[in-house]
């Protein structure tokens, strides 16, 4: 479900198929991470708990996911 929609983003919950994604451009570069979020641990480890404490509790006002439009 979208939350906000124009024609140039999206704005969305996340959902664990950007997880993926997500380690990728936050976590998996140390300087990224380290400026963004204090996370340790593994990869897996990392992934899960975003995935609890973000994207499963939908009814918070916290994360997003914003994604460019094709317009």
């Amino acid at each position: 479900m979208n939350i906000l929609e124009t024609e140039r983003l999206i704005l969305r919950y996340f959902t664990l198929k950007d997880l993926d994604e997500l380690y990728n451009l936050v976590y998996a570069d140390s300087q990224v991470k380290d400026s963004w979020s204090a996370a340790k641990g593994t990869p897996a480890e990392i992934k899960e708990r975003f995935a609890t404490q973000r994207i499963l509790p939908q009814g918070n006002l916290g994360f997003r996911a914003i994604i460019l439009g094709s317009g």
